[in-house]
């Protein structure tokens, strides 16, 4: 879950099915946060103070958007069901 103190961070991880990776990077703007899910495998993510009226993936709107296998809003922002992919997430922070 992203701090106040930073503005951005990235991760990756060799799993046995390929590389996993996730960044984020807070703008005035909102936030972007890149997600890579190797082939055949899932990811569940949670993208905080995302709300889903306003999530863009790629350009299209969640409902729209490839890969997404279910999505939900919480309290904590929205949460997504991702298959295999590199995926790209814009929002304002409500």
């Amino acid at each position: 879950k992203p701090g106040q103190e930073l503005d951005f961070a990235r991760a990756r991880l060799e799993s046995m099915y390929g590389q996993i990776r996730s960044g984020w990077t807070r703008s005035r703007d909102g936030m972007e946060i890149e997600i890579t899910v190797p082939a055949n495998t899932t990811a569940t993510v949670v993208l905080p103070g995302a709300r889903a009226g306003s999530l863009i993936e790629n350009g299209e709107s969640i409902g729209s958007a490839q890969g997404i296998l279910n999505w939900e809003e919480t309290e904590d922002g929205v949460r997504l069901e991702l298959g295999s992919g590199d995926y790209c997430f814009k929002y304002k922070v409500e």
